[in-house]
């Protein structure tokens, strides 16, 4: 009886979402954490916001999330660019912090 509970619990947890109750693991982070699928989700965010910037080449940027910290890494342009990569990034939703460790190296032009 216990272990039809389990895989009845483990298949509702699967069709809700909830894959880290399903495979036994926990659902809440008590450090502030986030999920392996939303440092994804914000990576693949803050990447297209940067794509969208007239500053910055996302070609030459690195995005990194883990547990909702986002590290940019790479080169910029302009000081600007570098400034405005790390707004973008900060503004993201689920992001609690920006380590932004971009490079300036202006292009010749």
């Amino acid at each position: 009886m216990i272990s039809r509970f389990i895989i009845v619990a483990a298949v509702l947890a699967l069709a809700t979402g909830c894959t880290a109750l399903a495979v036994g693991g926990s659902a809440s982070y008590p450090s502030g954490g986030t999920a392996a699928g939303d440092d994804g989700r914000i990576t693949a965010t803050v990447r297209g916001q940067l794509s969208r910037s007239e500053l910055v080449d996302v070609r030459r940027v690195y995005v990194v999330t883990r547990d909702g910290v986002v590290t940019l890494e790479g080169r910029v342009g302009t000081a600007e660019g570098r400034e405005q990569a790390g707004q973008l990034a900060a503004e993201t939703g689920g992001v609690r912090e920006v380590i932004n460790k971009l490079e300036v190296v202006p292009t010749g032009g």
